[in-house]
């Protein structure tokens, strides 16, 4: 098993860092992201302990702040949970997940199928948990009835603002998928 050195985590944070240039038949170049992992793959409950695991390994290495790799840990479970518990593992399907460090701040963003009654759910869900502050949130999913898949996704998204220290966007892209991200705070 081979193990980075400080100048291994640098030096790939440098490779990542934006930058802009020139390509090779001169055109320029967009800003890179800081994007820094990118998986694909069916939706399964199987998967999420060893993804999650994965990403607070790779953010504590990576940004050398055990808290913020436990923040990620909670708002990758979280956010795969919605998206598997959404999804079917049928054919064609799959689910998008990728991590990027911006700023020293962990920011998840999985991308999936949606049928339109998962959608409404989802723009429901994120619309009442950025309604109020974190705190406030999460103890009113907690006293919420539980049940269905309403109060289990905004107890989710309310766990991902409070002790993820992350804002919530939903955003329905052209192929008609849909892209749930949290972006940590300081």
């Amino acid at each position: 098993m081979s193990h980075l050195t400080k100048s291994d985590i640098a030096a790939t944070q440098a490779a990542a860092a934006p930058s802009t240039g020139s390509g090779a038949s001169g055109e320029q170049l967009a800003p890179r992201r800081a994007l820094l992992v990118v998986l694909r793959f069916r939706p399964s409950w199987a998967y999420i302990d060893g993804i999650r695991e994965f990403g607070r390994t790779f953010c504590a290495t990576s940004l050398d702040d055990p808290e913020a790799a436990e923040r990620a840990r909670v708002i990758l479970q979280e956010l795969l949970e919605i998206a598997v518990r959404g999804s079917t593992a049928s054919r064609g399907k799959e689910l998008e997940l990728e991590l990027t460090l911006r700023d020293g701040r962990p920011e998840v963003a999985v991308t999936r199928q949606a049928d339109p009654e998962q959608r409404v759910l989802l723009e429901g869900a994120v619309a009442w948990v950025n309604a109020s502050a974190p705190e406030a949130i999460y103890l009113g999913a907690l006293r919420a009835p539980a049940g269905g898949p309403a109060s289990r996704t905004r107890l989710g998204l309310a766990r991902v603002r409070l002790e993820g220290r992350a804002e919530l966007a939903l955003e329905a892209l052209d192929d008609g998928r849909l892209r749930l991200r949290a972006r940590g705070q300081p």
